[in-house]
C-alpha cells in the first residue's frame, strides 16, 4: 500500500511516452553501457541492503548474523563491496568519458552545486531515516519530506 503513489507516476509516465519525441541528434545513437549499468546497481544495492539489515546482523557485533567472518558482522562486509563496486563503477565511467564513449552517467554533474547539494541533502536524510526508523515509517516519512523539499530545491535549479 505505500507504492500506490509511486505506480500512478509510473503509470501517468507510461500513458505520455508516446507524445514525447526523441531530440535531433548529430552522430551515432548512444550505445547503452551494461557494465556501467550492472556495477551501479549492484553497488547501490550492496550498500543498500547492508545498511537496511544492519539492525538484523549488526553494524560489527553479530547479533543474527548469517555468517561471521573474521568474528565481525555480515553488514560491515556487505556495504565495503558495495563501496568498492561503486568505486569500480566511478573509474569505468572516468574510462569511458577518456575513450570518448558514452557514459552512463556524466560524472561532471556532480560539479555543479546544486546538484551536489541536493545529492548529499538526500543521502543524508534517508540514511537518518533507514538508520532510526522502520523500513515502512521511513518511506513514509521520505515522501512527505521530500514533498515539502522540492520548491526549495527548484528555487536552487534555477538561480
Amino acid at each position: 500500500m505505500v507504492f500506490v503513489g509511486e505506480v500512478v507516476i509510473v503509470l501517468g509516465i507510461l500513458a505520455m511516452t508516446p507524445f514525447v519525441h526523441d531530440a535531433v541528434r548529430d552522430g551515432a545513437k548512444p550505445r547503452f553501457d551494461l557494465l556501467g549499468a550492472i556495477l551501479s546497481a549492484v553497488g547501490l544495492g550492496a550498500v543498500v541492503l547492508g545498511t537496511l539489515q544492519a539492525s538484523t546482523w549488526g553494524w560489527l557485533k553479530p547479533k543474527d548474523s548469517l555468517i561471521e567472518p573474521f568474528g565481525f558482522s555480515l553488514t560491515f562486509f556487505v556495504v565495503a563491496a558495495g563501496g568498492v563496486l561503486l568505486w569500480a563503477f566511478v573509474r569505468w565511467q572516468r574510462h569511458r568519458e577518456k575513450t570518448g564513449t558514452d557514459p552512463l552517467v556524466h560524472l561532471d554533474l556532480f560539479k555543479t552545486p546544486p546538484v551536489r547539494s541536493g545529492l548529499i541533502g538526500m543521502l543524508s536524510q534517508n540514511l537518518i531515516l533507514m538508520v532510526f526508523s522502520s523500513p515502512t515509517r521511513s518511506t513514509c516519512r521520505w515522501c512527505s519530506a521530500s514533498t515539502r523539499s522540492r520548491p526549495a530545491s527548484r528555487c536552487c535549479l534555477y538561480r
